[in-house]
């Protein structure tokens, strides 16, 4: 039985670019870089509050990395992030209720619990080389924690330390500055279980 036409193309279409990867001339270099990021979490389950209770879901965090370009098209990177903090700030008599469970305070006395959460990375970058910029496109994997510090009053809401891997995506742009020096701005998505933080980010990357 012979092959759809269909799927003939697409194997022609494969191994005419794979082919072009594997002889085309490579530009294979290191890259570092830091960057600044403003972040904000999207709850996977509905957050309610009353009595002047205040859910603090941005802050600001930072992310290193360490990247190499396989080819002019394909970079693959490592990276540290720090997402800041997540802030629930409970005055006395003030609630809050997330995934069905309600927290009241009623210490006498405002109860702030802060959750800082932290990644390690790895990710495919697939980029467009233009002259005067590099869009690309990113695929990737993170193993995360989160760490939570509250008060004897217990603003006791958030889980107390959590943990995972899961994926994350995101699109950015290089512009060069010098020769070997670029500003690279990004914006991604991760996923920490049923949550998820968004990352819009600027910084500077290094190639050597």
């Amino acid at each position: 039985m012979k092959a759809p036409w269909f799927l003939v193309r697409v194997a022609s279409f494969a191994f005419l670019f794979f082919s072009y990867l594997l002889v085309s001339h490579a530009e294979e270099t290191f890259y570092i870089g830091i960057s600044g990021s403003k972040n904000e979490v999207d709850f996977g389950s509905a957050v309610t509050t009353s009595g002047a209770a205040q859910v603090e879901d941005q802050d600001t965090g930072y992310k290193a990395f360490l990247g190499y370009q396989l080819h002019k098209l394909i970079s693959v990177e490592a990276q540290y992030a720090n997402f800041g903090d997540v802030s629930l700030v409970l005055p006395n008599g003030a609630s809050a209720t997330i995934g069905g469970t309600t927290t009241t305070n009623s210490s006498g006395a405002t109860a702030t619990t802060n959750v800082e959460a932290k990644s390690f990375g790895f990710a495919v970058l697939l980029t467009v080389p233009l002259e005067i910029a590099r869009p690309y496109l990113k695929f990737g994997l993170h193993s995360w924690d989160t760490k939570r510090t509250v008060p004897s009053s217990g603003a006791n809401l958030f889980a107390t330390e959590g943990s995972g891997s899961d994926g994350y995506r995101g699109l950015g742009v290089s512009m060069p500055v010098i020769e070997a020096l670029s500003i690279q701005v990004e914006y991604e998505v991760y996923d920490f279980g049923d949550d998820k933080m968004s990352m819009a980010s600027a910084g500077l990357s290094y190639r050597f």
